[in-house]
């Protein structure tokens, strides 16, 4: 018999979830997940998927230990088609949809560091956990005082050069989704050359043809 022969493995770690509720936000990171599996009523495939990231500006994430707010982010599938979920969460966010024209030539980095409002949610997983979930996003009403963006914006693609320090800046399970993808097993091993985060002033408000301020 061993001494001290108690052996424990170790669990997943739990998180707080941000409060339910509308909260004033940035986007923070667009990140391009890469083809990946997908699955949808049953039939599995390869998607090319994007992962965008917010943080909660007035929040304070009491896990994060410099004191940072709460980030949520969500997945999408790479689509502005008409139906598409990201096509409808930017129309929300524009207030103003995109028209196909528009659609076909935006470049979804413009949205870095715009302000928003998120309606964030809390749900339960099949394990019993707590997750955020973001409902919608919206725009910031005329006359909201609106909060300095506290997170340095970033963002995830494959154009060259690879962006090795934006990629190893990412958590974990997000580098393993983007290790799975089509696009990173193209890439040769040794990939050399980084990128810089986008400026914080990356995105410039544009107006509509009625005159109204939008958000990108």
């Amino acid at each position: 018999m061993y001494e001290n022969e108690e052996m424990y493995a170790e669990v997943g770690r739990s998180y707080t979830p941000a409060p339910a509720a509308n909260h004033i936000g940035f986007c923070i990171g667009v990140v391009l997940l890469g083809t990946v599996d997908h699955e949808y009523q049953g039939h599995k495939s390869r998607k090319k998927k994007i992962r965008l990231f917010f943080e909660l500006t007035n929040t304070v994430n009491p896990d994060d230990e410099k004191g940072g707010p709460f980030i949520v982010s969500k997945e999408f599938l790479y689509s502005l088609g008409p139906k598409s979920n990201l096509k409808k969460m930017l129309d929300g966010w524009r207030g103003e949809a995109l028209s196909k024209d528009e659609a076909a030539k935006f470049n979804i980095a413009k949205i870095l560091s715009a302000p928003c409002m998120i309606n964030v949610l809390i749900k339960t997983s099949q394990k019993g956990n707590k997750y955020n979930d973001i409902s919608s996003i919206s725009q910031i009403a005329e006359g909201t005082v609106v909060p300095v963006m506290k997170n340095k914006p970033y963002l995830f693609n494959f154009n060259p050069p690879f962006k090795t320090e934006v990629f190893q800046s990412l958590p974990e399970w997000v580098r393993k989704i983007i290790e799975s993808s089509d696009e990173y097993k193209e890439l040769t091993t040794g990939a050399v050359g980084t990128t810089t985060a986008a400026p914080a002033n990356a995105v410039q408000p544009t107006v509509s043809s009625t005159g109204k301020k939008l958000p990108f």
